[in-house]
């Protein structure tokens, strides 16, 4: 779901209405992949490997 909840902040000239329906639009198709996941990759730190590829790949934020 990290792409539903912090993919808009690239597009801040969005009304802030429409960034809030989009994430959450975003969130429930991203939900919809993320609990299969969890149960087969529990106990192997798969959110903070997406999260980290994301904000890196993503955002262009360093990875610090």
């Amino acid at each position: 779901m990290t792409f539903g909840w912090y993919g808009h902040l690239k597009f801040k000239s969005l009304p802030l209405w429409i960034a809030i329906v989009l994430s959450w639009l975003i969130a429930c198709l991203e939900d919809c992949f993320q609990v299969p996941d969890n149960r087969l990759s529990y106990g192997r730190l798969m959110t903070l490997t997406v999260f980290s590829f994301f904000s890196v790949l993503y955002l262009r934020e360093d990875f610090r």
